[in-house]
């Protein structure tokens, strides 16, 4: 595939070299620089299109991840607002300890995507180390994700002991 676009950005580049060769000779000629500047944009358009027929289906899995990412922000914060409303320790701790974590494993996914895309279009092997590493950083992204949520947890509950004990001290006097 990587070839192929290769070889059609070549295509691109000498259609923009004949446009500007009917430029050139537009000074000797109108109707031949014509020809010649119709002759290139035609090229360069058709090797556009196809190199863009043939990015396309990647484009479009890094634009649905990018979606995704930010679907994933908005709801993020509408459910820390509401986490934050209801004084439950479990929940404001899982949500505030989800956001990055959550957002890291969209991006491997489509990035993914994206690399299984290309393996089936080429059929040139992923190296296994790719797939490990995708692996590894899915792996990362749950320790990450449960290290947060025991801190966040932690916190949230010595806070929250401290402003009942202040609270039951206003009480008192």
């Amino acid at each position: 595939m990587m070839n192929e676009v290769m070889e059609l950005f070549g295509e691109f580049f000498s259609g923009i070299g004949l446009m500007l060769q009917g430029l050139f000779v537009f000074i000797k000629g109108f109707v031949p620089a014509l020809v010649l500047f119709i002759k290139g944009f035609a090229q360069s358009l058709g090797a556009f299109i196809k190199i863009f027929i043939k990015v396309f289906p990647v484009l479009a899995i890094l634009a649905l991840t990018v979606f995704a990412s930010k679907a994933w922000r908005h709801l993020f914060k509408y459910l820390e607002e509401k986490s934050q409303r209801k004084e439950s320790l479990w929940k404001a701790a899982l949500v505030t300890a989800l956001q990055k974590p959550a957002g890291l494993i969209i991006w491997i996914v489509g990035i993914s995507f994206v690399l299984q895309f290309i393996h089936f279009k080429t059929n040139e092997e992923i190296s296994a180390a790719v797939l490990i590493i995708e692996v590894i950083a899915i792996i990362a992204a749950l320790v990450w994700f449960f290290i947060q949520f025991s801190k966040n947890l932690d916190k949230d509950a010595i806070l929250m002991a401290i402003s009942s004990k202040f609270k039951k001290k206003d009480k008192d006097d």
